[in-house]
């Protein structure tokens, strides 16, 4: 009985930390996402501004 509880254990902690790992992913993935459609808008906008400037 001893045993199936240690594999158990193992188990739950295993699937949190994937859990957690996904989590971790998912939210670097929507930060990266910000950051290049930020840089796209800063970058659309200097453009124009030099578009007016000519």
């Amino acid at each position: 009985m001893r045993l199936l509880e240690k594999i158990k254990s193992h188990y739950i902690e295993a699937a949190q930390k994937a859990e957690f790992q996904k989590f971790q992913s998912d939210q670097a993935h929507k930060t990266n996402q910000q950051k290049a459609e930020a840089f796209r808008s800063g970058a659309t906008a200097a453009a124009k501004k030099t578009k007016k400037r000519k």
